[in-house]
C-alpha cells in the first residue's frame, strides 16, 4: 500500500508523511512497520513518564551506572550519550531498584518499587486501560526480549533485512532501509529485537557494527552458557544479560580504542638512536657482523668505503634473526641497523625491548672496545610529522616499487600469501580457543567459528588490491581443505 504525499504519516509523529518519513525510504512502504515503530515511540514516553513517578532521586543515575558496568565519571557522560537508546531501553523493560547496589553505592539516594518499569505501567494500565493493542503488545514482548547479538544473514531487499540471534538461533526479518544499506553479510549488530503483529523491529542498535571476527568469542560464551546442544533457550539468556552485555562492551572497546603500534615482536614502537664511540672501525664489523644473518662478513665488506690506506672508514649492516615458521611465511626478520663511521658508531632500533637487547650485544662483544656516548627517543608524532614533510619533497616522477609490475616478484608474494593460508589450517588460532582451524571443525560451534573469521578474511581481501587476488585464492583453497565450500 503507498502513503500519498500529503496524508498524516503512519509513524505517528503527527506531522504529513512527506515532512517526516517519505525521504527514508524507497518505494512502497508497508504502513503496518511505521504503525508498530509509532507505537513504540509512544510507548516509550509513557514509561518515561511512569519511570518519573515511581522511580524518584538518583534511580536513573544508578541504572545508567549498572548499565554500563560502572565506569569512571567521566566515561559515564561519553558512554550515556553513546548509548543513550540501548539504556533507555533496558532501564525500562529490564531494570529493577537492587536494595544491594544502594547498600554499596553510599552516596546514592534512590527510592522506589523492586519491579521494572514495564510492570509498574502494567498495573497502572490493568484498571485504567490506556495503552493501545500495539503498544500493550510491545510492552509484553519487551518484558522477554533481552539485548542480544545479532548476526546478518543474506540481505532480501532495499529495506529489509534478516537477522540471527547468535545466542537462540532465532531468525526475524526487520524493515530498516539505512539500516539495510550499512549492512554487510557476517555483520554482528547488538540490540533488542521486538516482534508483534507480525513484524520485527530493532528496538535500539548499539553505534557500532560489529565485523565476522568478533563472533568466535560470542561463541564461547553461548558454549559457557549451555553446556548440551548450540543454542540458547530464551529463559537462560534473560539470566544471562548482564554477561551479553559485558561480553559487548568489551568488543567495542576493542573495536574502538586508538591501535597501539608495535613492531614484529609486539613492543609498543619507539624509535632509538643509540651512539657509541668505537676504538677501530674494523675491530667492531669483526665483531658484531654475526648479527646480521642477511650477509656475510664479506659481502658486508664488500659494500664498505675504506680510506686511502685500505682500511675500514664507513659501513652499514642489519641486525637481523632467522625465523622458522613465520605466519607470513618469512625468513628472517630485521631487527635494526648499525651504522660505524670511523670512531662513532650508531644503531637505530624501534623499541626500549630492541635497544636494551643491542647494548647487551654490543656491550658483551667489544667490552671496553666501545664507549656509550648516549641514547636518544624520538616520539611516534616527531616521526609521523617527518616522514609526511619527506614526502612532500619526494621526486614526483620517482614511482614506488610496485610488484604487479615485475612477474617474478608478483609471483613470489603471491606464492608467499598462498602458503600462509596453507599453514594456517594447521596453526594455533587464539580466537579458536588456542585450537587449530582443522581440529575446531570438527564441532559444529567450531565450524562457525572458522566460517566467521574466513568470511572476516575475504572481506579484507577484496578491499586490497594488491594482494587480494592470491589471499583469495588461499582462503577459497582453505574452505575446500576444511570442507567449508
Amino acid at each position: 500500500m503507498r502513503i500519498g504525499r500529503n496524508e498524516p504519516c503512519p509513524c505517528g509523529s503527527g506531522k504529513k508523511y512527506k515532512k517526516c518519513c517519505m525521504g527514508r525510504d524507497e518505494g512502497p512502504i508497508a504502513i503496518a512497520d511505521y504503525q508498530v515503530k509509532g507505537a513504540y515511540s509512544s510507548l516509550m514516553e509513557k514509561l518515561l513518564k511512569c519511570f518519573e513517578r515511581h522511580f524518584k532521586g538518583d534511580c536513573m543515575e544508578l541504572a545508567v551506572y549498572e548499565f554500563l558496568l560502572w565506569p569512571e565519571q567521566l566515561m559515564k557522560e561519553e558512554m550515556l550519550e553513546l548509548f543513550h537508546p540501548l539504556v533507555l531501553h533496558w532501564l525500562f523493560f529490564s531494570w529493577a531498584l537492587d536494595p544491594t547496589l544502594l547498600e554499596e553505592e553510599k552516596g546514592i539516594d534512590a527510592e522506589g518499587p523492586s519491579l521494572t518499569t514495564t510492570a509498574e505501567l502494567l498495573q497502572e494500565e490493568a484498571s485504567e486501560n490506556q495503552l493501545g493493542s500495539l503498544e500493550q503488545a510491545l510492552l509484553e514482548e519487551g518484558m522477554d526480549s533481552p539485548l542480544s547479538f545479532w548476526e546478518v544473514q543474506i540481505p532480501v531487499g532495499r529495506r529489509e533485512v534478516v537477522l540471527k540471534d547468535c545466542f537462540t538461533l532465532r531468525e526475524v526479518t526487520v524493515i530498516d532501509g539505512k539500516l539495510a544499506k550499512a549492512l554487510e553479510h557476517g555483520d554482528i549488530l547488538y540490540g533488542p529485537v521486538l516482534t508483534v503483529a507480525g513484524r520485527s523491529m530493532l528496538a535500539a542498535v548499539a553505534p557500532i557494527i560489529m565485523p565476522p571476527m568478533c563472533k568466535p568469542e560470542i561463541i564461547s560464551l553461548r558454549e559457557h552458557l549451555v553446556e548440551n546442544g548450540s543454542a540458547v533457550d530464551p529463559e537462560t539468556l534473560m539470566d544471562a544479560e548482564d554477561d551479553l552485555r559485558e561480553l559487548f562492551f568489551h568488543l567495542f572497546e576493542r573495536r574502538t580504542k586508538p591501535p597501539t603500534l608495535t613492531n614484529t615482536d609486539g613492543d609498543l614502537l619507539a624509535p632509538h638512536t643509540i651512539r657509541y664511540q668505537v676504538d677501530a672501525p674494523e675491530y667492531a664489523l669483526e665483531q658484531l657482523h654475526s648479527l646480521s644473518v642477511n650477509e656475510t662478513h664479506e659481502e658486508i665488506l664488500a659494500r664498505a668505503t675504506k680510506n686511502r690506506a685500505g682500511r675500514l672508514r664507513q659501513v652499514s649492516f642489519d641486525w637481523s634473526r632467522e625465523e622458522h615458521d613465520h605466519p607470513q611465511g618469512w625468513t628472517n626478520t630485521v631487527l635494526g641497523k648499525i651504522a660505524i663511521d670511523g670512531k662513532r658508531m650508531v644503531v637505530t632500533v624501534n623499541s626500549a625491548e630492541r635497544a636494551a637487547r643491542i647494548r647487551d650485544e654490543i656491550e658483551g662483544r667489544l667490552g671496553r672496545h666501545a664507549l656509550h656516548k648516549g641514547t636518544s627517543v624520538q616520539s611516534l608524532a616527531s616521526l609521523m610529522k617527518e616522514h609526511a614533510a619527506r614526502d612532500s619533497f619526494e621526486d614526483p616522477n620517482q614511482q614506488p616499487l610496485d610488484p604487479n609490475t615485475i612477474p617474478e616478484l608478483r609471483q613470489a608474494l603471491d606464492d608467499m600469501l598462498i602458503g600462509h593460508w596453507r599453514k594456517w589450517v594447521d596453526m594455533n588460532i587464539p580466537a579458536l580457543g588456542g585450537k587449530t582451524p582443522r581440529a575446531a571443525v570438527a564441532s559444529p560451534s567450531g565450524r562457525e567459528a572458522v566460517v566467521a573469521l574466513l568470511l572476516d578474511a575475504e572481506r579484507h581481501a577484496r578491499r586490497d588490491p594488491r594482494t587480494g587476488k592470491a589471499n583469495l585464492q588461499g582462503i577459497a583453497e582453505t574452505r575446500h581443505t576444511l570442507g567449508l565450500e
